[in-house]
């Protein structure tokens, strides 16, 4: 197992690019802006390396772009709605920035586009590990509390990346971070129609075109119905004239085994395969419905419909619905989650 690390220059200041990698050839490289992921290489029968992920071509577009690639997103990820939430009594005020009534993603000023320092980094003969950590003051981006996050990423021999999402706070605040990595596992990086995914979620979040929840929703007999595996295409397809032209989506994970994967996504013409394990209770499936202002590593450049995003975390927008998970953090509390991408590819 190896591990690289170098400063670069980008647009975003000054940025440490980390790169891991394993005995097999899978490489992993990782921005300390963002904590993000940027790209994730496996290599195919002749050795060539593709990318598991989309994003844009170069990486001053990838670490400042508004799609939010590969980036750690918090402090809340998805939906926050005006004109506050309440956590203890006390109003918290929410400051759009996605449409009239919706902060995103925590934010303009969010995790996504944040320096994290590098504190700290391991490796030996079974993985490679680096952690990202920052500190958010209290009342950035109004969330109360002063709060401590770690996010670690670590590589092991049997191409699995984990993802540790840690974070305590000196008050009770909000915490709901997620990664935001678009997946396409085919070489020719078209679009996603042909990949097949299996989704272990029986009921999905049913919300209008502002993203307000309407209700709890079984899958059956929908187009959120993945407990099977099921080709892309015609589900996106089915979406195309909705509000969203496609997935933008919370799926609730069904009560599972410990250990059991939540999620896989196959491409049957490469033999790729992906295998998500998460700790959370939910999943937002988002299949780029939007085009993309610069240049992406993929057949268009502009990516629509090019890829779909698999974001574990807590319900978005909890903490508006009492039937929902809140993300709420206690004071002193020690908040753990993990994420782990589970790689490797069929052959004939």
């Amino acid at each position: 197992m190896r591990i690289k690390t170098k400063n670069i220059d980008t647009k975003a200041g000054t940025t440490e690019y980390v790169t891991l990698e394993n005995d097999q050839g899978m490489i992993v490289d990782l921005t300390s802006f963002g904590a993000a992921l940027h790209r994730i290489r496996i290599p195919d029968e002749k050795g060539d390396h593709v990318d598991m992920l989309v994003a844009p071509e170069r990486l001053d577009d990838f670490l400042i772009a508004p799609f939010y690639y590969g980036k750690s997103v918090g402090r809340a990820s998805g939906r926050l709605f005006v004109p506050d939430y309440v956590i203890g009594g006390k109003a918290y005020p929410v400051s759009p920035n996605d449409g009239p009534d919706a902060k995103l993603h925590g934010g303009p000023g969010g995790f996504s586009f944040r320096r994290f320092k590098i504190s700290d980094q391991a490796e030996d003969q079974d993985f490679a590990s680096v952690t990202f950590s920052y500190f958010s003051p209290h009342l950035e981006e109004d969330f109360p509390g002063n709060l401590t996050v770690r996010i670690t990423y670590r590589l092991d021999q049997k191409n699995r990346l984990s993802i540790t999402i840690e974070g305590e706070s000196d008050q009770d605040t909000i915490l709901n971070v997620t990664n935001h990595a678009y997946f396409n596992l085919s070489p020719k990086k078209r679009e996603i129609y042909d990949h097949v995914l299996t989704l272990k979620s029986s009921t999905y979040l049913d919300v209008d075109a502002l993203y307000h929840l309407k209700g709890i929703t079984d899958v059956t007999d929908t187009p959120f119905d993945f407990r099977t595996p099921k080709p892309l295409k015609e589900p996106i397809e089915a979406l195309r004239e909705s509000p969203f032209e496609g997935f933008d989506n919370t799926f609730l994970v069904d009560q599972l085994e410990q250990d059991d994967w939540v999620a896989r996504l196959e491409h049957p013409e490469s033999g790729h395969e992906l295998r998500l394990y998460t700790t959370y209770p939910a999943i937002v499936m988002f299949s780029h419905n939007k085009y993309s202002t610069v240049p992406l590593n993929t057949a268009t450049k502009k990516g629509y419909h090019s890829s779909i995003t698999l974001e574990c975390q807590y319900e978005p927008g909890g903490i508006h619905e009492p039937a929902l998970n809140s993300g709420i953090l206690r004071k002193n509390e020690r908040f753990r989650h993990e994420i782990v991408y589970a790689f490797s590819r069929k052959t004939s």
